[in-house]
């Protein structure tokens, strides 16, 4: 999966990034989920994980970082940080 592969190849410097509600979220660490995300970019939250459907698939984020903040686990992340259901991670 090309999207995994990108973040795997960026990490840790300079990191894959991308931006939600004018917010850079890095994401250091993601792995492939047979969890199906219905649209690309889409985010589905489920048990403290967080899921992003991609063009091939989905994946699941591990480590991410918000901009500001320090590096974390992406359920540590989800404890602070809201996501509306048809939000869309570009």
């Amino acid at each position: 999966m090309a999207v995994h592969n990108f973040i795997r190849g960026l990490s840790p410097h300079p990191a894959a990034w991308t931006v939600h509600d004018g917010t850079i979220l890095k994401i250091y660490r993601s792995e492939k989920s047979e969890v199906r995300s219905q649209k690309s970019g889409g985010i589905d939250i489920s048990e403290g994980k967080l899921y992003v459907g991609t063009g091939s698939g989905t994946i699941s984020v591990l480590e991410i970082q918000q901009e500001g903040k320090k590096r974390m686990s992406a359920e540590e992340f989800l404890r602070g940080y809201k996501f509306n259901n048809d939000d869309i991670l570009k």
